[in-house]
C-alpha cells in the first residue's frame, strides 16, 4: 500500500495541477499521435524493466540464488545507500527535460555534471567508511563493506544512462532508447546468475556495475560534452575515500574530511565551480519554499 500511494497521489497532484493543459492535450489527439505515444512507450520498457531489475529485483533474485538472508541483507541495504546517492542527480535530470521542452536547447549534459558534483561529496563521504556506516544501522551489515562499494561506483554510470535516455526521450529517438534499455538488461540478465553464485553478493553487485558500465558508449555518444567531466567525478568519488584509507586516517575523521576534500577536488579540476553549486542549492532551495522563482531560473 505504501508503494502504492507515492504514485496514486504524485499522479494525482500532477493531474489536477496540470488538468487545462491535459483537457487541451487530450482534445488535440489522433490516432497517430497515440501510435506514436505507444511506441516511444514501449521503446523505455526494457531500460524501465532493467532499472526495476538493478534496483529490486536483482535483490529478490540474488536471495533465490544464494538463499543467504545476511548477504541478502547486505545487498539490500547498500542497494538504498546508493539509490538515495543517485536521487541527488536523477532529480536534477528529471527537472532538465520540462525546461528543454519549453526553452529548446540541450541542457543535459549541464544537468547531469551539476547532479553528479552534488553527489560527488556524499558518495565520497560514504565510501570512506562503508563498513562502519552499514553497522549503524546493524552489526551484522559490517562484513557489506565492499559490494557497498561497488554498489557507489555505480551511481555515475547508471546516471549516466538515464541522462542519455531523458535527452532521447526528448528528441523521440525510440531505437536509441532501446538499444541503451536492452544493452543494460542484457548484460545483468547475463551475469547476476555465474557471479553470484560464484561470489555471493558482491557478484550481484558487480552485475549491477557492469550493467550500468557496458552501455556507457551508447549513451556517452548522446551525450559527448559529459564524458570528461562524468569520469573526472568518477574518479573524485574513488580516489578520495581511497586516499584517506591509505593515510590511515580514522574512519570518523575520514567521514568528515571527504565532502571537503571532493569540494576541493571537482573545483581543481573544473568539474564544477563552488559557485555552480551554491546557485544550484539556492535555486533548488526556492523551488522548496516559494516554488515559481525556481522554475523561472
Amino acid at each position: 500500500l505504501g508503494l502504492m500511494a507515492y504514485p496514486l497521489i504524485a499522479g494525482a497532484a500532477a493531474l489536477a495541477l496540470s488538468a487545462r493543459q491535459v483537457a487541451r492535450g487530450l482534445r488535440g489527439l489522433s490516432l497517430g499521435r497515440v501510435a506514436s505515444l505507444a511506441a516511444l512507450a514501449a521503446s523505455n520498457y526494457p531500460f524501465m524493466l532493467s532499472s526495476q531489475l538493478l534496483a529490486v529485483l536483482s535483490v529478490y533474485a540474488y536471495a533465490l540464488i544464494s538463499g543467504v538472508g545476511a548477504s541478502t541483507g547486505v545487498l539490500y541495504i547498500s542497494m538504498m545507500a546508493s539509490l538515495a546517492a543517485a536521487m541527488i542527480p536523477m532529480s536534477i535530470l528529471n527537472a532538465s527535460l520540462p525546461i528543454s521542452a519549453r526553452r529548446g536547447g540541450d541542457p543535459f549534459s549541464d544537468a547531469l555534471r551539476l547532479g553528479l558534483s552534488l553527489a560527488t561529496p556524499l558518495i565520497a563521504a560514504v565510501a570512506a567508511a562503508p563498513g562502519e556506516l552499514l553497522s549503524l544501522v546493524n552489526p551484522e551489515l559490517s562484513t557489506g563493506s565492499a559490494v557497498l562499494l561497488v554498489l557507489l561506483l555505480a551511481v555515475t554510470p547508471a546516471t549516466v544512462l538515464a541522462a542519455a535516455t531523458i535527452k532521447l526521450n526528448k528528441e523521440a529517438r525510440r531505437r536509441g532508447i532501446a538499444l541503451i534499455g536492452t544493452a543494460r538488461l542484457a548484460v545483468l540478465l547475463a551475469l547476476i546468475a555465474p557471479l553470484t553464485s560464484t561470489h555471493g553478493a558482491i557478484g550481484a553487485a558487480l552485475a549491477f556495475l557492469a550493467a550500468n558500465v557496458a552501455p556507457l558508449p551508447l549513451a556517452l555518444r548522446e551525450l559527448p560534452s559529459a564524458a570528461r567531466p562524468a569520469l573526472t567525478l568518477w574518479l573524485i568519488q574513488a580516489l578520495t575515500p581511497g586516499i584517506l584509507g591509505l593515510a590511515g586516517i580514522p574512519w570518523q575523521a575520514a567521514v568528515i574530511l571527504a565532502p571537503p576534500l571532493a569540494l576541493a577536488a571537482l573545483h581543481a579540476t573544473r568539474a564544477a565551480r563552488l559557485g555552480e553549486l551554491v546557485n544550484v542549492a539556492r535555486l533548488a532551495l526556492q523551488a522548496i519554499t516559494r516554488g515559481s522563482p525556481a522554475a523561472g531560473g
